[in-house]
């Protein structure tokens, strides 16, 4: 069973970095105000700590407080905003959501 479990979380974490270095370093941060390049810099601190609150999501869906919090802003589309569709809606969501749910795809 050991083994099974060190499979995946070699697989998890192959998963885990190729969706993290997909990302634009310096994208928008969410709620957490961490970008992309702070995961990217430090992933090797981080990695193990990542893998596991990504299993933790996927086998048995416990996340931290926060996790898929979302900012969502109004971009505006043109120069006179006079109703809601001149706007458009983006999400900004943490960084670790956003990673954990590329790789589980």
């Amino acid at each position: 069973m050991e083994m099974a479990e060190d499979l995946l979380q070699l697989y998890i974490g192959t998963k885990l970095t190729k969706a993290l270095f997909s990302m634009p370093s310096l994208k928008s941060p969410g709620p957490d105000d961490m970008p992309p390049l702070f995961y990217q810099k430090f992933w090797h601190v981080v990695k193990s700590d990542v893998i596991s609150c990504v299993l933790n999501f996927l086998n048995i869906h416990i996340f931290p407080a926060g996790f898929n919090d979302t900012i969502i802003v109004l971009i505006p589309k043109c120069k006179l905003l006079q109703s809601l569709t001149h706007y458009r809606p983006i999400s900004l969501c943490n960084v670790m959501y956003i990673i954990a749910s590329k790789s589980s795809r």
